[in-house]
């Protein structure tokens, strides 16, 4: 037996009834009791009244009591006192006026409080009061915010919580159950803000001038319970389907919801229209800075990649504020981790058993963001705990499906399949539409398909050119998609994602793949990427591939910057490289050298490790961005705006030529240099500045690239195998992966125990061991290659070479992209060097090894087609 709760149900049950003896007022009998404070945990007993049976007789007549309800809630005395020709959108307003909290909470309608039991008939109750307010139980948090108007013992039939009635329902009855809670939600239902639009592309609940003159009556659209939000329905409305009202905070158990539904879809078009609907809401309800929030919170960010801002929130201290929050011991959190592998899914099984006396306010999506950004600031020795302390908090204000998602954002890792050019995609969407809509202009079919993936395009281009979210956000909602290419450009001190080249195998394909008169050969040095921003005269800032503001590492670079700039530079942004040097020598160093210097606190009397700068692009020149010039312009405007110094600042070594003997030679001369090899890049044609793409503009050929896979790949470490012999004491063998984006998965592809030195082998154990894991991840893909000894976090990466790739039936890396069973593993695999200036999402993905292995299996070497854009 269920409750289920009802506002139209306050007067006695026979008012409701046609006259039967079985309905008399005697025989529903109301029970009173002290008012309890806010918090409080009744123990409520009594017989079930028994009519729950007829109930399905009344429901005509429950549907008509909406303006007794009102009367009732708006403590009038009698139905009479609203005049006759009061209109119902009026006694909302003056509801809405009156109890503006009045809202159904869905959670309660649909748990049914089935663990809310009467003690002396062990039935299920439930109350739906008129707040969000809960009752107390053991599985559910309390907090009563209201007072019980009368109380009888042992003989609960209806129980009245500021208004609210409770009726007795048969479990087997669910449409009555439904259909009481429908009727329950109408009651209370608020008149909507939702603009008059002319036409709304993808709802169904589109409000036409048509509608609006079709009939006298005024609707009110249904206002969605804040527990009761579901983004992935197919008649999304911005407005109607939204849990939030206009200018009211976001819930961030939308976010959270919206979350779920992307989590549990794995087409790609389904999760980006997911993620549009959530955003149009926001577009159409709540603030710019509530959608940046939003933005940032999808892509688990604090803010823009270079600022650097980091939780460091670490395994440990999510479990000591799961104990704090919850009261489960420690090992039992850690004994249900070793089991899930999923410290999110463990907080939220851990949240559904908490007990309170006073519940929380409801989290909000610019609450949370605003509190992850405080424990980001916490420094110093107290820092872990102030930083328990306030993710404690922030579970014990957690419902539903919020805890999984707020505890996996704090670990770093959504685990979503939620992609920064997903997040894009459904951000240009929700824009074009929200436009639309404004507007009233109405687009269909290929029309408004074509206005979608321009505004994608755009979107995408400007963020690729100024990758930040509270500059180009605001941009976008002031100006519009169409304007925003003005006022949101390359701008120095925000650092790009930086244009990255194709491998090649020879020269032949060099020719093929790049079918122009002449092109340009460069010297490829083994260093760091380095794009050098001049903000102003004696500003300068300096920032690796990855965006990461590496200024403090090159005091010296920026201390002699000043004299190698032309007269006529007031600001630029160079792409380069930073190379190791030996000055006595004169001789270039390889890059393990230069990771041997600080990254942090370098002070110029300090530095062993003497570097030039090998610079090759120019990005950015007084005011004006040079991106979408050719490369022979921006190379040659380079050359003629700075001053090189030999072993401070100079140019790549360039040769631009058309034959295929000055390449070769060019090559065998980049590798007695002590270079990697060539860069071959367009001149004219298609020879734009590509931003965070891997162009088949640029190509590059190395020197172990005449023989084998044609390129080095970057695996993560994800475990390792327990040496032998001479190897005992250390790791003898190490699991490899490489990651796939779309999945968020690390992809087993092969085992390696070649290519280390016994030197290397023992530093290696070293900084592994302290990274091992019971149980391999979640998000470990591992086919049925023999399971290693010991598991890693993905934390490591490294460089690996190999003769060639085989499909394979027990490595599932890359798999159904090659082949439709098989993935690819590789044959004889070595390693090369750890790559501490690479993420393990930087690591090669299961796409570029398909593409390597059709390249490999094709008789020319060469594959023609290029599918879309290779954003990475």
């Amino acid at each position: 037996m269920s409750f289920v709760s009802i506002k139209s149900f306050f007067k006695p049950l026979a008012a409701l009834d046609p006259p039967q003896p079985s309905a008399s007022p005697d025989k529903v009998p109301v029970m009173e009791s002290p008012s309890l404070e806010l918090g409080a945990s009744p123990i409520l007993s009594g017989n079930v009244c028994k009519r729950s049976k007829e109930l399905s007789a009344d429901l005509p007549l429950l549907r008509g009591r909406k303006r007794k309800v009102r009367a009732r809630l708006l403590e009038s005395d009698s139905e009479e006192d609203i005049p006759d020709n009061t209109t119902d959108n009026v006694v909302d307003r003056k509801l809405a006026r009156v109890r503006p909290e009045h809202k159904p909470d869905s959670k309660l309608l649909e748990a049914k409080f089935d663990n809310f039991r009467s003690p002396d008939t062990n039935k299920s109750m439930v109350a739906s009061p008129i707040s969000a307010s809960v009752i107390s139980s053991p599985k559910i948090t309390p907090g009563l915010n209201g007072t019980f108007d009368k109380f009888e013992e042992n003989s609960l039939k209806r129980l009245k919580i500021s208004g609210t009635t409770v009726i007795p329902v048969t479990p087997t009855s669910p449409l009555i159950e439904r259909e009481l809670m429908d009727t329950c939600e109408q009651d209370i239902a608020i008149e909507s803000p939702v603009p008059k639009t002319k036409c709304n592309p993808i709802s169904k609940n589109t409000h036409t001038p048509e509608a609006k003159n079709s009939s006298p009556s005024i609707s009110h659209p249904h206002i969605v319970s804040k527990s009761n939000y579901y983004p992935d329905q197919r008649d999304y409305h911005p407005v109607d389907s939204a849990c939030w009202e206009t200018k009211t905070p976001i819930p961030y158990l939308a976010l959270a919801r919206t979350f779920q539904a992307v989590e549990s879809n794995s087409s790609r078009l389904r999760i980006q229209s997911i993620l549009c609907n959530y955003l149009r809401s926001v577009l159409a309800l709540s603030s710019p800075q509530e959608l940046i929030c939003s933005v940032y919170l999808t892509l688990n960010r604090l803010g823009p990649a270079w600022r650097g801002e980091e939780l460091g929130v670490g395994e440990g201290v999510l479990i000591r504020a799961l104990v704090q929050a919850t009261g489960r011991s420690q090992k039992a959190i850690k004994d249900e981790l070793y089991k899930v592998g999923d410290i999110g899914l463990v907080a939220e099984s851990s949240r559904c058993t908490q007990r309170m006396m006073f519940k929380p306010s409801a989290l909000t999506v610019e609450a949370v963001f605003s509190k992850l950004q405080e424990i980001a600031r916490f420094t110093g020795c107290s820092s872990q705990q102030k930083k328990v302390e306030k993710i404690s908090a922030l579970l014990v204000a957690c419902r539903d499906t919020e805890t999984r998602y707020l505890i996996r954002g704090l670990s770093g890792k959504l685990r979503i399949r939620l992609q920064e050019q997903t997040v894009l995609t459904s951000l240009a969407h929700a824009v074009c539409l929200h436009e639309m809509e404004r507007s009233g202009k109405c687009a269909k079919g290929e029309e408004l398909k074509e206005k979608m993936d321009t505004a994608v395009q755009t979107l995408k281009s400007v963020y690729c050119e100024l990758p930040d979210y509270e500059r180009v956000i605001p941009a976008l909602l002031e100006q519009g998609l169409e304007a925003l290419p003005k006022f949101c450009c390359l701008t120095p001190g925000i650092p790009l994602k930086p244009m990255l080249a194709q491998p090649t195998k020879g020269l032949s394909e060099i020719f093929k793949r790049v079918d122009q008169a002449a092109i340009s050969c460069e010297y490829k040095y083994d260093g760091e990427r380095a794009q050098i921003h001049v903000i102003a005269p004696g500003k300068v800032r300096i920032f690796s591939r990855n965006q990461e503001d590496m200024t403090d590492k090159f005091p010296d670079v920026i201390d002699r910057l000043p004299r190698h700039l032309g007269n006529n530079v007031a600001s630029c942004v160079l792409d380069s490289e930073v190379v190791a040097r030996d000055t006595e020598k004169n001789q270039k160093l390889p890059f393990q050298v230069l990771t041997t210097r600080k990254r942090k606190g370098v002070s110029l009397e300090e530095i062993k490790v003497q570097v030039c700068v090998y610079a090759f692009d120019l990005l950015y020149l007084n005011g004006e961005s040079l991106v979408h010039e050719s490369f022979r312009r921006r190379s040659k405007i380079m050359r003629n705006s700075f001053k090189p110094v030999d072993g401070e600042f100079v140019f790549s070594e360039q040769k631009i030529t058309s034959c295929t003997e000055d390449i070769q030679a060019f090559f065998e001369g980049s590798l007695k240099d002590q270079c990697e090899g060539l860069m071959i890049k367009t001149l004219d044609h298609n020879a734009t500045y590509e931003i965070s793409k891997r162009s088949f503009n640029w190509l590059k050929l190395k020197k172990d690239y005449l023989d084998g896979t044609g390129d080095t790949l970057d695996l993560v470490v994800v475990g390792a195998y327990q040496g032998t012999g001479k190897r005992t004491g250390n790791y003898g063998g190490f699991l490899l992966a490489c990651y796939d984006p779309d999945s968020e998965e690390y992809q087993v592809i092969c085992k390696t125990g070649t290519g280390f030195s016994d030197a290397q082998l023992e530093a290696q154990y070293n900084i592994l061991k302290q990274h091992v894991i019971p149980i391999p991840k979640p998000y470990y893909s591992l086919g049925t290659c023999p399971a290693p000894d010991v598991w890693f976090d993905s934390n490591y990466v490294w460089e690996v070479k190999a003769a060639d790739f085989s499909l394979s039936p027990i490595y599932p890396a890359a798999a159904g992209l090659a082949d439709r069973e098989r993935g690819i593993s590789l044959r004889f695999p070595r390693f090369i060097r750890v790559r501490e200036d690479k993420t393990p999402e930087d690591a090669t993905t299961s796409e570029q090894i398909a593409h390597m292995y059709r390249s490999q299996q094709s008789v020319s070497g060469i594959i023609t087609s290029t599918t879309g854009e290779d954003y990475y």
